[in-house]
């Protein structure tokens, strides 16, 4: 008799699954006009990169270690709780205006897709999903002013 056994992918794929539902579901807030800077390209090519390294049956050339993967469970399940706090939560009539170009939501999107992509194993797909999204965001090192300051 097989059992069935929880890995780490599967419940990354679980999580992923779980984000996407909760995206669809989420009311629609209407944006201030922004000029798209590519950024949903960006994105979109990194979901994809996370579903396929933690689908692949093919192994990849640098592996993390086993305990990687756990730790990457457990940043994407801390992401998408506040992710879902976020999207979930009431739309306020007025939203106030934000100087500042970061706030929790933003943050917890970019740990559950790196911790998705930590799950998988693969420390290229782990490595690209997170320079990439990092630098489609515009994190940058500094600690004051504007991460898009001087562009």
């Amino acid at each position: 008799m097989m059992h069935f056994s929880l890995t780490p992918q599967l419940i990354a794929d679980l999580l992923v699954a779980a984000f996407f539902l909760i995206e669809a579901l989420r009311p629609r807030r209407a944006a201030p006009h922004r000029t798209d800077r590519g950024t949903t390209v960006v994105f979109w090519g990194c979901y994809v990169i996370t579903l396929l390294a933690l689908n692949s049956a093919v192994p990849s050339a640098v592996m993390a270690a086993p305990p990687v993967a756990w730790i990457g469970v457990i940043a994407a399940a801390g992401g998408l709780a506040r992710v879902a706090a976020d999207r979930l939560s009431p739309v306020p009539a007025a939203l106030p205006a934000r100087e500042m170009r970061w706030h929790a939501g933003d943050l917890a999107h970019l740990v559950f897709w790196i911790g998705a992509a930590a799950a998988s194993l693969n420390v290229i797909a782990l490595l690209t999903v997170a320079v990439a999204m990092l630098a489609a965001t515009g994190v940058t090192g500094r600690s004051s002013g504007s991460a898009s300051a001087g562009r």
